[in-house]
């Protein structure tokens, strides 16, 4: 149950309050990943809800969902703090919409700019908790299950794969805080974004996946038979927890995206095109890629 201002909704209750909500621009892209609407542009300009695939969403997301969405105060915390660092007060959203772009259009456009920070920065503290306290959630949900395993008296080949997880999940979660503070062990300019969104999740794993698949080798190679179990079995739980590869209709659109944006396309561009496709799907195929760009050579 979601409670705000004393008020208990229901998972029903919480989708008709999201539904009634206009999102800003900045959310769009993980408002599409998460597959929760679509944009209408145009003469409507708007941002269109879809209830049935909020409800497929957990209320756990779904509350944080609201937050992003509705939180005032939190928004003006983050504000506040981002005008100290600046050491400057930023315009508000109702001053950029009133500002008459005729008369001062330098001062509009850096004033969007300014809001655009402003909004990105909403989106990475929530969205970046959100993940993370799923996480933590979830690291819980296995300690009960790890403690309820012993009393029960399971074998020690089930709590061991209860441990495995475990370590799994723990060191996904350390990854995301680490991506979340900026630290170096992990990239922080992954495609350019702070926030912890689809691709820089599913980045972050791949290269886990791996950190763990170097490690077998060498495992396999010093004959370390304890490790090297280990490690098997934690690699297949991650797997489990990897988003599902894109499909070949979804790297060929991307491609086709990035083919649409490029002047006289022409086969000695394949490997930049070939880069930037995989900066967002690393599993696609170059072979699939290269062919696509030969169909767009002139």
């Amino acid at each position: 149950m979601y409670s705000n201002m004393n008020i208990e909704v229901n998972k029903k209750d919480l989708i008709h309050m999201i539904c009634g909500t206009s999102p800003s621009y900045e959310y769009y892209d993980t408002l599409r990943e998460w597959g929760v609407g679509h944009y209408v542009g145009g003469f409507n300009d708007k941002w269109v809800w879809d209830p049935d695939s909020l409800d497929r969403l957990s209320e756990y997301r779904l509350e944080y969902l609201y937050q992003l969405l509705t939180d005032e105060d939190e928004k003006r915390k983050i504000r506040e703090d981002y005008e100290k660092e600046l050491d400057r007060t930023l315009p508000t959203r109702d001053e950029i919409l009133e500002c008459e772009p005729e008369t001062n259009n330098i001062w509009e456009e850096a004033s969007n700019e300014l809001a655009k920070e402003i909004d990105v920065l909403i989106l990475k503290q929530i969205v970046n908790k959100m993940k993370i306290d799923e996480l933590n959630e979830r690291i819980k949900e296995l300690m009960v299950e790890q403690m309820n395993a012993k009393k029960r008296g399971d074998s020690k080949e089930e709590i061991e794969l209860i441990i495995a997880e475990l370590n799994v999940v723990k060191s996904i979660k350390d990854k995301f805080v680490s991506f979340d503070k900026g630290e170096k062990k992990v990239n922080i300019n992954l495609y350019g974004s702070v926030v912890l969104n689809d691709d820089v999740e599913k980045a972050i794993l791949i290269e886990m996946k791996n950190g763990y698949e170097k490690a077998i080798e060498k495992f396999t190679e010093a004959n370390a038979t304890e490790l090297l179990e280990q490690y098997k079995t934690e690699l297949g739980i991650l797997i489990k927890y990897m988003p599902a590869p894109a499909t070949t209709e979804e790297i060929t659109k991307y491609t086709e995206e990035i083919l649409d944006g490029m002047e006289n396309v022409a086969m000695n561009m394949t490997k930049d095109v070939i880069s930037k496709v995989q900066e967002k799907y690393p599993e696609a195929s170059g072979k699939l890629i290269s062919s696509i760009v030969k169909t767009r050579c002139k």
